[in-house]
């Protein structure tokens, strides 16, 4: 992911977390509202490329300003999750998905028998709408803080397919120890994370670092 301006060259590749750190306030400011309009799919100064195809950013970045306010269940994900589950249920479970629909057919027809209105339903069982209904998604309140974070990757990479997830100052709030441990999964998961920090914390194993300074310059640790 390169930015020219900034005289960034983040090289996204397995097994590495990018630490950039920038100490500018207006900076890194800069930075992050530039890749929250990319990845609405406005233009901007990053490019994300892989083996010379540019990517649109919008479909393989994510990008997390707060990593306490973390939603395992927002439209984008259970978007995807319910297209999953109703293309298995197409595939897999045609007896039983049209044995379902034959049910509530007749529990429709039962319930409505006695009305005394003029009412009408759609025949066809809308799986989706099935899955909202029972409340399908993602657990969240039984997972601690590190937890969440692994299950907001894993469901990053392999529902959705993102390519890489921005945190910003995702190192203030978690120790050397449980750093290691949310690494460890995005390499297996083989995603990359890119953490976006105010200041320069310890450099730990797996990381690359490069800092912008005060004074805008480039600088690779």
């Amino acid at each position: 992911m390169i930015n020219i301006e900034l005289g960034i060259n983040i090289e996204i590749i397995e097994n590495r977390v990018n630490v950039l750190v920038i100490e500018h306030p207006f900076t890194l400011r800069s930075v992050v509202e530039d890749i929250l309009k990319q990845i609405e799919g406005e233009d901007g100064d990053f490019v994300l490329s892989d083996k010379n195809r540019v990517l649109p950013i919008s479909k393989h970045i994510e990008l997390v300003l707060n990593p306490f306010a973390l939603d395992l269940n927002s439209k984008k994900i259970q978007n995807k999750l319910f297209q999953e589950i109703k293309l298995y249920a197409e595939e897999k479970l045609i007896v039983e998905t049209n044995e379902l629909n034959k049910k509530i057919l007749e529990f429709l027809e039962m319930s409505l028998l006695n009305q005394s209105y003029s009412l009408g339903y759609d025949f066809e069982l809308d799986f989706q709408n099935l899955l909202k209904l029972y409340h399908v998604g993602f657990k969240e309140d039984e997972k601690g803080f590190v937890e969440l974070l692994i299950e907001f990757i894993r469901i990053q990479s392999n529902l959705l397919g993102a390519k890489a997830i921005v945190f910003l100052n995702l190192k203030s709030f978690l120790s050397e120890n449980e750093l290691n441990q949310l690494y460890e999964f995005a390499f297996y998961s083989k995603i990359n994370l890119i953490l976006l920090e105010n200041l320069f914390r310890n450099k730990i194993h797996g990381e690359s670092v490069v800092i912008i300074d005060s004074d805008r310059c480039v600088i690779e640790i």
